[in-house]
């Protein structure tokens, strides 16, 4: 697992309604299960954001949610915390309208 050591990290991406596979529409509650239950396992990090689509390919969304964990792992100097995964843009895991 990708987040299993110290200072590292994994934000794993899955679409809503992929059309090949890992798709995330209609698991939402497992989805955060599973990722809390990874969470109490890793010494870094590991969380499941679920981003709008339906096919599967890396979309618009996907590429600024990694922007936006890269350019917080380059202004954190190569850190990252369970902060920096709150509030992440386009997640419709954990965005509340």
């Amino acid at each position: 697992m990708a987040g299993l050591e110290e200072h590292r990290y994994q934000l794993q991406i899955v679409h809503e309604f992929d059309s090949c596979c890992f798709r995330g529409g209609g698991l939402h509650a497992n989805i955060t299960r599973y990722n809390k239950y990874a969470q109490g396992q890793v010494k870094g990090w590991f969380q499941t954001a679920i981003t709008a689509g339906n096919y599967h390919e890396v979309n618009p969304r996907d590429k600024v949610l990694v922007s936006v964990m890269v350019e917080k792992l380059r202004r954190n100097n190569g850190v990252l915390t369970s902060a920096d995964f709150v509030g992440l843009p386009f997640d419709d895991l954990t965005w509340n309208p």
